[in-house]
């Protein structure tokens, strides 16, 4: 009795998938990437522009960032004063390469954790090194047609990082 129980189950699992499973969550997997892509390309933009604002704008309410010295800025409103004065003072003149990402998990279908290398130019003259590489972990949510970070981590490291182990 058990066994035929089992054998409907597994019967009815089996047929209850759709045609193309794989290729739907390949399919899901690539708009992600996009969707991903799109965001970076958005921060990219807003940060060589020194838009403040734009860059808020990518950040959830209840954004809890960690910038590259250790210092915790939780939510949206702490980040501000921080934000502006590195796109009005710090970084006015810098440009920064594109973010290039490492790793990416789709956690759920609307919730991604990311970890991309980026280069933060050198503010001091030679022999300074000329850029410090960075990992930023960031935490996105789905918002929409696009993506809001949840958490942004940035990290120092001594050379770039390579592609992910596989």
């Amino acid at each position: 009795m058990k066994v035929q129980t089992v054998s409907l189950l597994c019967i009815l699992l089996i047929t209850s998938c759709p045609a193309g499973g794989a290729q739907t969550s390949a399919a899901t997997s690539q708009n992600v990437e996009r969707g991903v892509q799109s965001f970076l390309a958005a921060w990219d933009t807003a940060w060589n522009a020194h838009d403040a604002e734009g860059i808020l704008q990518l950040l959830a309410e209840d954004c809890v960032t960690v910038n590259r010295f250790g210092k915790l800025f939780a939510g949206k409103q702490a980040t501000v004063p921080q934000m502006e004065r590195l796109q009005k003072e710090v970084f006015k003149d810098a440009h920064f390469p594109p973010l290039r990402i490492l790793n990416l998990r789709a956690l759920t279908p609307d919730l991604v954790m990311i970890q991309a290398a980026w280069q933060n130019p050198s503010l001091r003259p030679p022999p300074a090194p000329q850029v410090n590489d960075m990992i930023v972990s960031m935490l996105l949510r789905r918002n929409g047609s696009g993506w809001l970070a949840e958490e942004v981590d940035l990290h120092n490291v001594e050379s770039p990082p390579g592609p992910p182990a596989k």
